[in-house]
Parts: C-alpha cells; structure tokens; sequence
C-alpha cells in the first residue's frame, strides 16, 4: 500500500438481525419442546435465557466436550470406528439436544459394557441409529472382519430397531446380553 492508501471497511452485510435473532429464538423454543417441555414453558425459558445472556464458561464447555468427543468418537462401542466425522458430529449434537452439553459429557464417560440402566443405554445408542445407516454397518463389519461369507443373507430380515437392541443391551447387560438378541435375530440358516 502506498501512504496515500486510505483503507475503508466494506459495507457490512444486510442482514435482517431480527429476524435472525426470531430465528434462533425459534430454534431454541423447538429443542426445549423436543426434551419435553410445554411450547409455554419453552418459550419462557428461551426468553429468560436471552434476557440473562450467555455464560461463556458454558460455551467453552460445550466447545471443550465436542472437541474431545471428535478426538475419540472411533472408539463408540456403536462401530464408531466406521462413522465419518459428519456422522460423529451429528451423533453429538443430537445427544446435547436431548440431554444437554454435561449430561452427555457425564454419560459418554460413564458408559459400561453391562451395568448400566436401560434410558441410559438407549442414549448412547439411539443417536447413533438415527445419524448412520445402521444396518449396513453391521454388515460391512462383517465383510471387515469376515464374520461369515454372507452377511447379506445372516441380516436379510433383521431390522435396524433389532440393532439397536443388540447394542442397547451391550450397555445393560454386556456381551452376553448382545450375544442373546444377535442370534435370536440373525438367519442362521444362511
């Protein structure tokens, strides 16, 4: 730049901040109603939180546990191994959304093979069913390890609500509680 160069900010955006702010308004009042408040009860919450603001500290934990829940998200008892980071991060997202940022922090460190309660099993895994295509995980696991020559006919009418059980009972009632659904469910004609 020369010294005559005169630097001058570029317009900023026209952007309709209230309607953004309605936007994330909405979008608060509509998670607060999927964990089971009333639309009243959500959207007086939603209102207090905005008035008050927001704790940094709260979002910096929130950073902090998705920062380290991408860092070991392979090592999900639910074939975390196979997800890709798209999958690993809506998994997350969707456990904060139902439970909240330390809630979820608390389950993923305290989750067992067997011992656990069943909501508590159902957390972990029910996320993962709706963020990844369950099924056919299974069965590449299958093809990875070679399980058996023909994973498509061992799971052809297994369904993935019968996965999730497998892995929910994993939680609860460990391998033997796996190992129980797995083959009452699989085709062991094949």
């Amino acid at each position: 730049f020369s010294a005559t160069t005169t630097l001058t900010p570029s317009d900023p955006p026209e952007e309709d901040w209230e309607e953004i702010g309605e936007d994330l308004r909405s979008g608060a009042v509509e998670i607060l109603i999927e964990r089971g408040m009333s639309p009243e009860e959500a959207e007086i919450a939603v209102d207090q939180n905005l008035a008050e603001g927001v704790d940094a500290s709260v979002v910096e934990d929130q950073f902090k546990i998705w920062e380290d829940w991408m860092g070991y998200y392979q090592s999900h008892p639910v074939l975390g191994d196979q997800w890709t980071a798209d999958e690993a991060e809506c998994v997350i997202i969707a456990m904060m959304r139902e439970r909240g940022i330390y809630e979820t922090d608390r389950q993923i460190r305290g989750a067992t093979q067997g011992g656990m309660a069943e909501e508590d099993a159902e957390f972990l895994v029910r996320p993962v069913a709706d963020c990844v295509d369950l099924k056919a995980m299974v069965r590449d696991d299958m093809v990875l390890h070679e399980y058996h020559e023909d994973p498509d006919c061992l799971l052809a009418d297994v369904t993935e609500e019968q996965i999730v059980s497998w892995y929910v009972a994993d939680f609860t009632d460990g391998r033997d509680g796996f190992s129980e659904l797995y083959w009452r469910d699989i085709n062991q004609s094949c």
